[in-house]
């Protein structure tokens, strides 16, 4: 059964490992990572260039954000490396940028361009605050929904 279980730690590392993965398949699918696992600034940047389009504030703040969160994913990695921990499982490289990625683009909205609702509120709260916890949850809830929802896909 492969039912999302959330009080089911073995489980849930278990999924945790498939969404790294899944990541790295990704980034390999858009030819974003190298054969060393280190990522390629210059793919990742067209391809953000690309996926942004004419968004102003986010064509002038891309580059940076882009280098900030290579140099967050290093030091990570660096962090990991020490640690021993970087043969265990798959890279978490494009994972660690994309996280990175978001919370960028999500702090860096201009005000005046932001929705103003309770849940929107909540996420910049717990963003500014640097808990990024959160992100990606909710594909925990689409992949392995609850049997207790009726047909079988989870809520957000």
């Amino acid at each position: 059964d492969d039912a999302y279980d959330p009080f089911d730690c073995e489980k849930m590392q278990q999924v945790r490992e498939k969404i790294i993965c899944l990541s790295v398949c990704v980034a390999k699918k858009f030819d974003t990572i190298d054969e060393n696992g280190k990522l390629k600034r210059d793919v990742i940047l067209a391809e953000m260039r690309k996926q942004i389009g004419d968004v102003q504030w986010k064509k002038n703040a891309v580059e940076g954000y882009v280098d900030k969160c290579l140099a967050e994913v290093k030091v990570r990695h660096e962090q990991r490396e020490k640690e021993g921990r970087l043969g265990q499982g798959c890279s978490r490289n494009p994972l660690t940028f994309q996280n990175c990625m978001w919370r960028e683009f999500w702090n860096g909205c201009p005000a005046e361009l932001q929705v103003d609702s309770p849940k929107c509120n909540k996420l910049r709260e717990r963003t500014t605050a640097g808990n990024t916890r959160f992100f990606g949850k909710h594909l925990i809830y689409k992949y392995y929904p609850s049997p207790y929802d009726g047909e079988g896909v989870g809520g957000i």
